[in-house]
């Protein structure tokens, strides 16, 4: 993978010279603030500099390279006098400590090193109303996407760190490794390179250097260089970093952040050319953007597959822990995924207020199903709350990797959220409609499941004629295979046009009771079919016998079905999820 993604770096920065390809960018083009760039001005015109005031102009991309930008790690410093706001003193750490680090660097003349200390001294003198200067300018873009740099007026020219030779020198020395060795290059496989160890600042940040093992406690006679990359391949790895928090970050649900890594199995420049084509189609709709990238993505062969890396950053800047790693997840299967979906979508395109099928999202669907969890509570997905996300990422793993899903564990959490539901709508916490799209939003997401054989199923038994919900049944027939499932969706749909018209009746719904919360084993199914027939039989005096007469057309075939069936595998949740889906529907 990190192969893939050094590859990845060298073809989309190989126009670059040596200057560009160290350089981060730090404009942003899918930011949703503002981003500024506060110019301290020093004039240079008569040899001495002098303080001019500060210019804030909106960044732009090309101000990464004009202003030599490369971002030093917490308290680092930075290779030029160029450096992201932050709510530290930033003009102290970044900016001043700089020139207090070049002016000692032997590679500079007395001249250079003369000049730097004045532009310092000037800095120095003027150093209180600079930084209450950009105290202001930060605080009013809301603390975010404020950037420091110097510029110098020279006459009529205007020049930024990179029109000045001396930063140019100083920038290329800070950003060529001083700790190297010679070996092998663990990313081109060069031999006899020069390489030096990948930092986490470098790489990603579960990749560390600074906690050894018992291995080298054995060799400490020797460097322990457990990631040697020469440093073509170093700055090769950051830009192929770099694009892809720029174009490969999505959101896959609530509070789910991945990164799609592609994984290139032989170098071919054209398959990969392909791949970044695919990457930078344009996207009209930036809430779907990940859908269009995957969905352009399952449109390629099969010589390149992706990875999902879910990251947990909660813990701020300073960790990154992996959740979830997916591999290798071909093209086909990207493909096979989106099929699925918008053949399910498209069986509910009109239920769900005429949206676009290929707009509807399932792994959103599922979230609703699979929220965080904290000893095996749900929690609201609130990212500083404490909680885990393995629920939900388990079964988004098992749908990427076609692996079949443990038919408790899917219809189990379906349920708690669906009885949760109900119960918030019988407390009119909720409205009916809102309860109605939840078990909707579950139908659709069992039938997904389904559509992709990740639910084991049987599917024997005789199918008869029901006289209301034939249609019903031929269009979602991959969902209703079997009697049971379809015997108890018609027991369902009995029983809510029962606890209906009770309520219309006597403004009170007295038999839900008998329901149990939707905990119902199959011999409690049976004995509410004599006790809804009893129930038919004592509400015949209503003026309106339409209910009745619904439940006494759909009953007979509901007990035909449940006949059929002596024992069952399905789990307790499982029955009362088709019990529930007829409860919704009803008539």
């Amino acid at each position: 993978m990190i192969e893939s993604i050094a590859l990845l770096g060298r073809l989309t920065s190989e126009q670059d010279d040596k200057i560009s390809r160290r350089i981060e960018n730090c404009y942003k083009d899918n930011s949703k603030w503002e981003q500024k760039l506060a110019q301290i001005t020093i004039d240079i015109t008569n040899g001495i500099p002098v303080y001019k005031g500060i210019t804030v102009v909106d960044l732009r991309p090309e101000h990464s390279r004009q202003i030599l930008y490369r971002g030093g790690t917490g308290t680092g410093i930075n290779p030029v006098p160029s450096a992201a706001k932050t709510d530290k003193d930033t003009l102290s750490i970044k900016i001043l400590k700089f020139f207090e680090n070049a002016i000692k660097k032997d590679i500079l003349t007395v001249d250079e090193k003369e000049w730097l200390n004045n532009v310092y001294q000037c800095l120095k003198a003027n150093e209180q109303t600079i930084r209450d200067v950009i105290e202001d300018i930060y605080n009013k873009n809301n603390k975010h996407s404020v950037y420091l740099t110097l510029v110098f007026v020279d006459g009529d020219n205007t020049l930024f760190v990179a029109d000045m030779p001396i930063f140019v020198k100083l920038f290329l020395h800070f950003t060529t490794p001083n700790n190297v060795t010679q070996g092998t290059c663990s990313i081109c496989g060069k031999d006899s390179a020069t390489v030096m160890a990948a930092s986490s600042s470098q790489t990603y940040k579960f990749f560390n250097l600074d906690k050894w093992g018992f291995f080298w406690d054995l060799l400490k006679q020797y460097q322990p260089v457990a990631f040697p990359v020469c440093i073509d391949c170093l700055f090769d790895l950051e830009k192929g970093k770099e694009y892809i928090e720029n174009n490969l970050n999505f959101k896959l649900a609530k509070g789910i952040y991945y990164s799609v890594i592609p994984q290139f199995f032989i170098d071919d420049k054209a398959a990969i050319q392909q791949f970044i084509d695919v990457i930078n189609t344009d996207v009209s709709n930036a809430a779907f953007s990940e859908q269009l990238v995957l969905r352009n993505i399952s449109k390629l062969g099969d010589s390149i597959a992706v990875n999902f890396l879910f990251l947990d950053t909660s813990s701020g800047n300073s960790a990154e822990k992996i959740t979830m790693l997916v591999q290798d997840v071909y093209p086909s299967r990207l493909s096979r995924i989106y099929e699925a979906q918008d053949t399910v979508t498209r069986m509910y395109f009109d239920e769900k207020q005429g949206k676009n099928p290929k707009d509807m999202d399932i792994f959103a669907i599922a979230r609703d199903f699979f929220p965080r969890q904290a000893k095996g509570i749900p929690v609201s997905n609130d990212k500083n709350k404490k909680g885990f996300d393995k629920y939900f990422l388990s079964v988004v793993q098992s749908i990427f990797e076609d692996k079949p899903l443990d038919n408790y564990f899917v219809f189990s959490n379906i349920m708690r959220e669906i009885t949760q539901t109900h119960h918030d709508m019988l407390a009119k916490k909720i409205s009916n409609s809102a309860f109605d799209y939840t078990v909707k939003d579950a139908e659709m997401f069992i039938s997904f499941l389904t559509e992709l054989n990740l639910l084991r199923d049987r599917k024997e038994g005789i199918m008869e004629n029901d006289e209301m919900f034939d249609e019903y049944f031929a269009k979602y027939k991959d969902l209703y295979n079997n009697p049971l499932k379809r015997g108890l969706f018609l027991l369902g749909a009995a029983t809510r046009t029962f606890v209906d018209l009770q309520y219309n009746e006597h403004n009170s719904r007295p038999f839900l009771k008998e329901l149990k919360s939707f905990k119902m084993n199959l011999s409690d199914f049976r004995g509410l079919v004599a006790k809804l027939q009893n129930k038919a039989i004592e509400y015949e005096y209503v003026d309106n016998k339409w209910p009745i007469k619904v439940i006494n057309t759909i009953l007979p075939s509901a007990t035909n079905y449940l006949l059929q069936v002596d024992t069952t595998s399905m789990s307790l949740h499982e029955m009362n999820f088709y019990f529930v889906a007829g409860y919704q529907q009803s008539w």
